[in-house]
């Protein structure tokens, strides 16, 4: 099994890919957040998962 480590870039950049599909407010949520700080910080998800 991966670890969180190797699985967070994925999951911060498609969270709906480990979520099911019944479940799609939680990975649109997570979805906003991390727009919002890629936002705030002006960076890109990869660099915000770094």
């Amino acid at each position: 099994m991966a670890s969180w480590l190797d699985l967070l870039p994925g999951y911060a950049a498609n969270a709906a890919s480990l979520w099911p599909a019944d479940r799609p407010l939680q990975a649109r949520k997570l979805d906003d957040k991390v727009q919002q700080r890629c936002a705030r910080l002006q960076v890109s998800t990869g660099q915000l998962v770094e």
